[in-house]
């Protein structure tokens, strides 16, 4: 009986400090880290809409403000640039636009290609049906961005109407409306301002595609390296990457969470969707339209003609390496 009572009095105090362990372990609070990133209101957006969406970002560790911006281009410019964003996904032209005369840029991934997302939107009834009616008519377009060089591309298809056609540049925002007043008579852009102008004015006016002409790739971007932390950088990416498995895996609720963040219908964004690769890598393609974009701003009169420019030092591949090493496709 002694031996026991003895016992006793021995756990009895174990056995308190062992359940206040556990009661400082379940209160003790995890602490995600911070990181600001600005995001295009556009389908190439939908690896970014799916892993907030789906919390792939949040069990990486991160606590992610996501800022939503008209365009890449508006998220680089009034976001990245401004220091309030540590990142942003963007399409190729902004960012190559900026790096042209901002050291710190850096791109980590592409998160989408396709060949056929953007659109030329035309007034039928001013007598365009198809792209060579556009002589002698005006169409806008937003300023050194992809839908810019995507209707740059288009118009050098032709010779004739280089010469032939009056552009006018303004915010992605002022598309639409400058089309149903008559300011423009067509406009270069993607969804979903598509598909509002085709709504607002049914009889009127009508979508032109030009497949294969431009492989748009948008990109994950940083800032300033020294600014982010390995956890930033490697947590996003991990974040994406789930999301990419989760998009082959449920394309139906993949494809209506990119429609509710873009403000569209299920029916009008599957053409754009079925086309596009959704995927996390860095591909050797990716450089060559870089190069390409490069001589058309060089033409453009925006940087000299002699300016030298390597690609390959804009980008870090380091972390996607040591992520899924597969996926990098980069030849010196």
């Amino acid at each position: 009986m002694k031996l026991k009572f003895g016992l006793l009095l021995l756990i009895v105090p174990l056995l308190g400090i062992s359940l206040l362990g556990c009661e400082r372990e379940s209160t003790e609070i995890k602490i995600n880290t911070p990181v600001t990133v600005g995001v295009a209101k556009q389908p190439s957006s939908g690896l970014m809409f799916i892993a907030q969406k789906k919390g792939f970002f949040k069990e990486q560790g991160l606590d992610v403000d996501f800022k939503v911006f008209p365009s890449g281009k508006v998220a680089m410019n009034d976001c990245l640039l401004t220091s309030a964003c540590d990142f942003v996904s963007t399409s190729d032209v902004p960012f190559i636009f900026n790096s042209l005369k901002n050291k710190n840029l850096v791109t980590y991934a592409s998160i989408y290609s396709s060949s056929n997302v953007n659109r030329l939107v035309v007034r039928t009834d001013r007598g365009i049906q198809t792209l060579q009616d556009l002589a002698g008519h005006s169409i806008g377009t937003q300023r050194y961005s992809a839908v810019h060089f995507f209707m740059h591309s288009v118009l050098e298809s032709s010779e004739k109407l280089h010469d032939q056609v009056i552009r006018k540049f303004m915010p992605a925002n002022d598309l639409v409306n400058a089309l149903m007043t008559g300011e423009i008579d067509a406009f270069s852009m993607r969804e979903p301002y598509v598909s509002q102008a085709l709504a607002l004015m049914p009889g009127q006016t009508k979508s032109l595609a030009f497949p294969g002409i431009y492989i748009q790739y948008d990109l994950l971007v940083g800032g300033k390296p020294s600014d982010l932390t390995p956890k930033q950088v490697k947590g996003l990416l991990e974040g994406l990457i789930k999301a990419v498995k989760f998009l082959r895996l449920n394309p139906e609720e993949s494809l209506s969470i990119l429609a509710q963040a873009l403000d569209m219908s299920t029916e009008d964004l599957t053409p754009y969707w079925r086309l596009a690769d959704f995927n996390v890598s860095l591909e050797h393609a990716m450089l060559i339209t870089l190069e390409q974009e490069v001589n058309w701003l060089k033409e453009d009169g925006y940087i000299n003609a002699d300016t030298v420019f390597n690609s390959l030092g804009l980008i870090n591949s380091s972390y996607l390496l040591e992520i899924r090493p597969q996926a990098v496709m980069l030849m010196e």
